[in-house]
């Protein structure tokens, strides 16, 4: 009847939102291993606010939302919402605009207090937008970068690096780990060194580096 139908569909919604899960945990937990790929990472973290927002545990929805939020402006923008590796590889400015993008569709399931309070994100998506325009227009002009991007992007690429040895096993995830960690606090530093920072809501206006919250289901 009716009622069994409901009921059965219940718990293949309910078995479908627990293999996503369970897909979600993994790959954040694989992603927090060695720290290797920061696109990963972010992805994963909106991942389980996704999940966590669906399940209905709205505060580790927004735990998971406010880490990713927090890698991504204190490690890859300045606080006047330029990206600052505009002018790196066109793929990896794309990836960042669909992370930014995925934020922004989170945020606006949100109350207006809180979407209020990160129209930071909306800024950056603009910036980005108008970065890849110009970009793919006339290519980035010779001798643009700034050093601190650059650097950036060296350290970026460093931290791959780590990943590859760790899956080759000519070092262990841990080490790889305690590298990359160091990495991404030299990272912040570089973005941190030249511009002033901007708080944003969740944050508690420390100083310290972006902490990497520990992996897991949250």
């Amino acid at each position: 009847g009716i009622l069994g139908a409901t009921t059965r569909r219940e718990t293949s919604d309910a078995d479908a939102l627990w293999s996503i899960e369970r897909a979600a945990v993994l790959a954040l937990d694989e992603a927090m291993a060695t720290l290797s790929d920061l696109r990963l990472l972010l992805r994963s973290h909106l991942n389980m606010a996704e999940v966590r927002w669906l399940q209905g545990h709205r505060s580790l929805a927004l735990a998971h939302f406010c880490e990713c939020r927090d890698l991504f402006f204190g490690l890859l923008t300045y606080p006047d919402g330029r990206f600052a590796l505009s002018d790196g590889p066109i793929s990896f400015a794309r990836s960042a605009l669909a992370t930014l993008n995925r934020m922004t569709r989170f945020v606006l399931a949100l109350d207006t207090a809180t979407i209020t309070g990160n129209l930071a994100i909306f800024d950056a998506v603009l910036h980005l937008e108008a970065d890849i325009n110009s970009l793919l227009q006339t290519g980035p002009a010779p001798g643009s970068g700034a050093e601190g991007g650059r650097k950036i992007w060296a350290l970026l690429h460093c931290m791959r690096s780590m990943g590859r040895q760790a899956q080759a096993r000519r070092i262990t995830r841990e080490e790889a780990h305690r590298r990359n960690h160091g990495a991404l606090r030299k990272i912040w530093r570089i973005r941190a060194s030249t511009h002033a920072f901007r708080d944003l809501p969740g944050r508690t206006g420390s100083s310290e580096a972006p902490g990497v919250a520990g992996a897991g289901g949250g």
